[in-house]
């Protein structure tokens, strides 16, 4: 009997992701199949919009998108020095990355700030410095990174192009992968050279395109090995058992196997054939459809007679923590209430993919050593999230503010989305 499971299999027409610890779900992601997030393309700059200091790129014939002024590296202008002239213009060749998927009426979303990962590292040009995933302790964060100071004097790529000869900066973000057993610091320093050599390779190409083209896809595989790693993070958090990782689509299967060095050696994993005789698909196994419901529902009921209502909006999400049925006499119970809300309020933000600003209005504590133990708490299960979140602030009427990664569609967008 496995305490945690990945469970891979089709929903509405989409590949869906679930992670179950003891039977419970704490994450779901569907695989965007179609998503351009990540994709690189040399683009040209069509029109730029002033008043909202942004500039709109064709990327081919077919599609257009967005890119912010302020996202623009002068590196990445290819068919000109930029510093001479630091004005965006139509007809600017440019090298750029989807960081959003279209969403309904807008387009999808650009920056020139080229992000490449490797396995223990990630580089971002235009950046500076050498961070390290949250994720991990902060013993082992100061370790790593300056492990990587001491051994990177400088983070410079250079390339020879049209314009001349460019040499520019990249930050790295040392993954968490790099804190695995086994894992040398030489071996992270590769990594570094690797991707470095990757990113130098994008640019020699790009500077001598004239026109429209894509450099770099996220193929299916690395889409695919990415997610997987992130469903091991959220379940390795929880649990340190073994890993049932289990999948009734043969092709995601076939996959899966050649990437299985790259998983936990405590993962097993296993083929489901829905179509053999007596056997049902894992989606009914599982109850998916029942699981989704309650993600999608407004209101999520607590243990402790408690309950949140849940408000997601284009402009912000707003959790609100009510007392419910809980017994108003009994001894702590704000306390023990408001930690039991933030552990399914940060549960349901994993689950439903919601982000950027999320405000949490927890029950009012008037003692404010409570209200730390409330804040250091969000923050140490924030790490369990394979997504970025901040805690921002707690307002004087003790609203807790975050912010959470945007990371493609929510899981309402995502269910109630056409195929």
């Amino acid at each position: 009997m496995f305490t945690n499971e990945i469970v891979v299999t089709k929903y509405n027409n989409k590949t869906m992701f679930f992670a179950l610890v003891n039977n419970k779900p704490e994450y779901l992601e569907v695989l965007e199949e179609n998503s351009l997030i990540g994709r690189i393309y040399v683009g040209r700059v069509e029109n730029i919009v002033s008043n909202i200091n942004s500039a709109f790129v064709r990327l081919s014939d077919k599609q257009n998108a967005y890119l912010a002024v302020k996202d623009v590296c002068p590196e990445c202008v290819l068919n000109r020095d930029y510093k001479l002239s630091p004005k965006l213009r139509c007809g600017d060749l440019v090298l750029v990355q989807v960081t959003t998927d279209a969403l309904k009426t807008k387009l999808p979303k650009l920056s020139c700030k080229i992000s490449l990962s490797g396995k223990y590292s990630a580089l971002t040009i235009g950046e500076k410095g050498v961070g390290c995933s949250r994720k991990l302790s902060d013993d082992k964060r100061h370790e790593l990174t300056e492990a990587v100071k001491k051994a990177i004097f400088e983070s410079k790529i250079t390339y020879n192009g049209e314009t001349g000869s460019a040499t520019f900066n990249y930050g790295i973000i040392i993954r968490t992968d790099a804190a695995a057993d086994g894992v040398t610091i030489n071996d992270v320093l590769d990594d570094i050279q690797n991707v470095e050599s990757t990113i130098s390779d994008i640019f020699k190409k790009a500077v001598f395109l004239s026109g429209c083209q894509e450099l770099r896809d996220n193929s299916d595989d690395s889409k695919l090995l990415e997610t997987a790693k992130r469903f091991f993070h959220v379940v390795e958090g929880f649990n340190d058992g073994d890993i049932l990782l289990v999948t009734d689509i043969e092709t995601i299967y076939k996959k899966l196997l050649e990437l299985k060095k790259e998983f936990p050696q405590n993962t097993e994993l296993k083929y489901s054939d829905s179509e053999a005789e007596g056997s049902r698909k894992l989606s009914v196994i599982y109850g998916l459809q029942k699981k989704i419901d309650e993600c999608l529902g407004k209101k999520v009921w607590l243990k402790s007679g408690g309950y949140l209502v849940i408000e997601q909006t284009e402009a912000l999400n707003v959790i609100d923590v009510n007392t419910g049925k809980s017994i108003a006499g009994k001894k702590n119970i704000i306390e023990k209430l408001n930690i039991e809300a933030m552990e399914e309020s940060m549960r349901q933000i994993r689950l439903r993919n919601l982000s950027g600003m999320i405000l949490i209005d927890f029950i009012n504590m008037k003692d404010k050593s409570d209200n730390e133990h409330l804040i250091n708490s969000i923050k140490s299960m924030a790490r369990l999230d394979p997504v970025m979140v901040n805690f921002v602030d707690i307002t004087g009427l003790g609203i807790i503010e975050l912010t959470r990664k945007k990371t493609g569609k929510s899981l309402a967008e995502n269910i109630y989305s056409k195929s």
